[in-house]
């Protein structure tokens, strides 16, 4: 007979009557005990089976309740013909008739095709096709596809709805899911499993949730999984630590793709994608590196964490920060409790800052094994607190040992390395206009390839191939350049040495010079100075290169007028010509108001219409009345002197030239032969006057009653340096001569 209650049962004392209508039915059962009690449900409009209740006794109490002992129930689907989907079991459970609820406090066992489920204290809605459980729950999702493959869930709480297409486990309190890859903890779970046998299509896991996968520890609010897929979603600004390289990820929402190994982190209102990575040197030392961006994406490889940063990207370490457009790195595996960084690599607008200064180029690589940055494209170091700026193709800095080398871009011959010195204000600037601020005037350097090394007080930057400097006091020119800075007490940089090798050419406002080597010493203001006083300045020395003796320094220098030993009306047709002096040796000493040049060893001079050698010379240059330019005031030559003008030749031991008066006095044995009348001249001294038209010459008695010449020996660099005072440089000035 057909209905919900259809079924009379009847043993011995027991009698079950059953009355069905279109719009009601009832089950009546009377008082007493039966065994192997059965009651089935059908469908009221296909008719098929939708469940059948089993029991080894059952007891009547009431028209709502009977106690049945053993308790098995089969659940069945399918609209024409019905099958067993899963079977419920407990030792004892009351059953109400008229709702369809059975519950109890014992075990629980439900066993589908394609789950089991087990706990305690539960009770089924037959109407709901719902089942719930609370205390113990332990779940087993089974996944056909893989052989052996289960997924176990544990909580305090657990229900099943299994009314639809699909089974949906909902669990509370402590809850747990463990399987062969995946180990996650959480406070509430939501899981949807098809009916097919196959795994679970999705599980949602909510409130502290703490998730081990993949040898990584992933926490946060709210976690979407797809088995099928291998993905997961979470949000709620979670975070997932991998536990061999020590590694953290963050974002306001990230999604994890197991089959591809990777992490996808996402920026938000909330919370930017942020990468922690830590590396180890080999003493130890651990370094902490943050990193955020629009996105992120952690993957692995080959033991290797490999993370891409895109969009707005941010690196802070301990000792520097760095900003750019795109970044790739590398984390490798702990060993040892050391994390190891491979490398991070940057893109686009890329900015850099750290101790040495602030950089820009288009590429950034840090290598932090070799403690290495690098800088490509158009790359810039700046260091404003120093007063340095570096421009080259590529940078390279060792931070550990705070040197680099810096080139140019060998494609492209317009490039070079190019330094820029801010250097202190210019002493002739300053003294001019006294109520003006002085000028600064950088000292700026050129060449294809730059080493260089900073320190606290002293750097050295070395240039190579197609150099070239220009500063307030000089420019130059060669194949190799070392400079050396000193800082101030403000930490301002400014050149105090500059050595010049291979076809050096210095050109200042009022000489040029040629050598295969060139020390250059810009001003700097002294304690001494800042008082008023003039200081002489060594300021360059040029000299021979041993692996080159052919090639002598030579310096050109401005005209002199004529010498004296013509008469005006010769001497004024004659056209100035620069004087050019040769010799194996040279320096210059510099102040404000005069200039001495000291010329050694084999010395060859040409200008204005004469020829001269000698072994040492001594030229004075003071500013022009006319219009401030420095020219030649004074010559002094000595140790054998040889002069040659036109038909006339002078020799002797010295010669001092005075070019504004016009004047040449010759002394240690003169002699002068005049090759137009073979006539000669000897004395103690011979003087030429061109102003008074006069030539004079003295006897030993005559010339010990005049004054003798303004000269004295000129002195080598040795002799001055040991000679000279030792100021205590304040703040460096550069001189504008």
């Amino acid at each position: 007979m057909r209905g919900l209650f259809t079924k009379t049962i009847g043993i011995a004392a027991l009698c079950v009557a059953a009355a069905f209508c279109a719009h009601a039915r009832q089950s009546t059962m009377l008082p007493g005990t039966v065994s192997n009690f059965e009651l089935p449900n059908f469908d009221e409009n296909t008719g098929v089976k939708e469940w059948e209740l089993f029991g080894d006794r059952a007891k009547y109490v009431s028209d709502t309740r009977i106690d049945v002992e053993k308790i098995r129930l089969d659940i069945y689907e399918g609209r024409e013909k019905a099958e067993l989907r899963a079977t419920i079991t407990s030792p004892s459970a009351s059953v109400n008739p008229d709702t369809k609820i059975a519950e109890s406090p014992a075990d629980l066992s439900v066993v589908g095709a394609d789950f089991d489920m087990k706990g305690k204290k539960w009770r089924w809605f037959g109407d709901k096709r719902f089942v719930e459980v609370f205390s113990d729950v332990d779940i087993s999702l089974k996944d056909a596809s893989k052989k052996g493959e289960t997924t176990k869930l544990g909580s305090v709480y657990a229900s099943l709805s299994y009314a639809g297409k699909t089974n949906v486990f909902v669990l509370r309190e402590n809850v747990s899911v463990k399987n062969s890859d995946t180990d996650l903890v959480c406070k509430y779970l939501e899981a949807v499993s098809s009916k097919s046998g196959k795994s679970a299509d999705k599980i949602v896991a909510e409130g502290a949730v703490k998730m081990l996968r993949d040898n990584r520890l992933a926490e946060t609010e709210r976690a979407e999984i797809f088995p099928a897929s291998g993905k997961a979603e979470l949000s709620g600004s979670p975070k997932i630590t991998d536990i061999a390289s020590r590694a953290k990820l963050s974002g306001e929402k990230m999604t994890l793709d197991r089959n591809a190994k990777s992490v996808l982190a996402f920026s938000g209102k909330t919370a930017r994608a942020r990468a922690e990575i830590f590396h180890s040197d080999d003493e130890g030392k651990r370094q902490r590196i943050l990193i955020s961006s629009d996105t992120i994406k952690m993957s692995q490889s080959d033991g290797k964490n490999l993370f891409d940063f895109s969009g707005n990207v941010k690196i802070s370490a301990d000792d520097f920060n760095a900003e750019c457009d795109k970044l790739y790195a590398s984390a490798l595996d702990a060993k040892d409790g050391k994390a190891k960084l491979g490398y991070i690599r940057g893109t686009g607008n890329v900015k850099f800052a750290g101790e040495n200064g602030t950089a820009t180029g288009r590429q950034l690589e840090i290598v932090p094994a070799k403690s290495q940055i690098c800088l490509l494209g158009d790359s810039v170091l700046e260091n404003p607190e120093r007063g340095t700026k570096l421009t080259a193709g590529a940078i390279i800095f060792l931070r550990d040992k705070k040197r680099g080398i810096a080139i140019s871009d060998a494609s492209d011959k317009n490039s070079f390395v190019v330094v820029r010195l801010e250097e202190s204000p210019d002493i002739e600037s300053a003294a001019n206009g006294a109520d003006a601020p002085a000028r600064k005037i950088p000292t700026v350097v050129k060449s294809r390839r730059l080493n260089f090394s900073l320190g606290d007080k002293n750097s050295e930057f070395r240039f190579e191939k197609d150099v070239s400097i220009k500063s307030s006091d000089i420019g130059a020119s060669c194949q190799k350049m070392d400079v050396f800075t000193q800082s101030d007490a403000k930490r301002t940089n400014s050149p105090k040495k500059i050595v010049a090798t291979d076809n050096v050419v210095v050109v200042r406002k009022d000489y040029s010079a040629e050598a295969e080597k060139a020390v250059i010493y810009p001003r700097l203001k002294t304690e001494a100075e800042k008082d008023g006083a003039k200081k002489r300045h060594r300021f360059v020395e040029l000299s021979t290169d041993p692996s080159n003796p052919g090639k002598r320094p030579r310096i050109t220098l401005p005209p002199f007028k004529s010498i004296g030993m013509k008469d005006s009306a010769t001497a004024s047709k004659v056209k100035p010509s620069r004087t050019v002096i040769t010799s194996d040796r040279q320096w210059l000493d510099s102040s404000d108001r005069l200039d001495r040049y000291y010329f050694q060893g084999a010395v060859k001079v040409k200008g204005t219409d004469m020829d001269a050698s000698c072994e040492k010379i001594e030229v004075k240059m003071r500013p022009s009345k006319r219009d401030g330019k420095k020219e030649i005031s004074q010559i002094a030559m000595t140790e054998n002197v040889n002069i040659v003008q036109e038909l006339k030749e002078v020799k002797c031991g010295r010669a001092d030239i005075y070019a504004d008066e016009q004047m040449i006095a010759l002394s240690d044995n003169p002699v002068v032969i005049n090759r137009e009348d073979n006539s000669r001249a000897a004395g103690y001294r011979i003087i030429y006057n061109k102003g008074s038209q006069s030539v004079v010459v003295e006897g030993e008695t005559d010339g010990q009653q005049q004054a003798q010449p303004e000269f004295a020996r000129p002195t080598t660099p040795e002799e001055d340096e040991q000679a000279r005072p030792r100021p205590t440089i304040k703040l460096p000035v550069k001189a504008k001569n």
